[in-house]
């Protein structure tokens, strides 16, 4: 994570940026599981000061694939290309000047946590497991089209971080089907990416904009993630 954040700071490497976001995400997902199995504590309380800084990356990230994908669709203005390069640069120089500041509050952190991180018991992954998989089969079997959705991939991620160092060895009796999980959160993903590049369309550029392509793009998406999610039980988990 650390390592990440430094190389986006020194060299503004979009990628890096994408990276220390994800180890981030990573690590909460670890906390989520770990509070919930009553095995340590305060820990989300701690990473705190982690995510405000992961937010402040996630709104660089915005800006950037907002260009690029408003440059693949043909969306962009001159305008709208300026002020978005405005924003990058502001919101890049904001992260590089605390940087320094972060990078100690990161060590700091790490300590705090390290020395909070106890035993997780067995018995409480594979209900924190059971847990997730219902809401998820709940959210799914809605089959809407919402903010819900995309609650649903971070419950899935939650499932897919946590299941190699963890949920694997410990959650016996729940095999989680790996590829079809991580296949769906990618589908969830792009429709949610592709819907919030309608709303730019619709709030920050010209209405006369041709948008079709992109919308037929959107409705296959829905398509697949609903095609995706049938007979959900019987693709997501078998029980040994």
């Amino acid at each position: 994570m650390i390592a990440h954040f430094k190389l986006f700071v020194e060299a503004g490497d979009q990628e890096e940026l994408h990276k220390f976001r994800v180890a981030v995400k990573k690590l909460r997902s670890f906390f989520v599981l770990a509070e919930h199995c009553n095995s340590s504590d305060g820990l989300l309380k701690s990473f705190e000061p982690v995510i405000k800084v992961f937010k402040q990356a996630g709104a660089v990230r915005d800006v950037y694939l907002k260009m690029k994908f408003s440059e693949q669709y043909q969306f962009a203005s001159a305008g709208f290309r300026s002020e978005q390069q405005r924003l990058l640069a502001t919101d890049i120089i904001e992260i590089r000047h605390y940087a320094k500041k972060d990078l100690r509050m990161f060590a700091k952190t790490y300590r705090r946590l390290h020395s909070h991180i106890t035993r997780i018991n067995n018995e409480a992954v594979v209900i924190f497991y059971q847990r997730q998989l219902y809401q998820i089969a709940q959210i799914l079997s809605r089959k809407k089209f919402d903010e819900d959705l995309h609650t649903c991939r971070k419950k899935i991620k939650y499932l897919l971080y946590n299941y190699k160092p963890i949920g694997k060895k410990n959650a016996k009796g729940i095999a989680l089907n790996v590829p079809y999980f991580d296949q769906l959160q990618k589908l969830i993903g792009n429709w949610h990416d592709k819907s919030s590049l309608i709303e730019l369309a619709s709030a920050k550029l010209s209405n006369h904009v041709d948008i079709s392509t992109l919308k037929t793009e959107i409705e296959k998406q829905k398509q697949g993630i609903t095609t995706h999610c049938n007979g959900f039980w019987s693709k997501a988990v078998q029980t040994n």
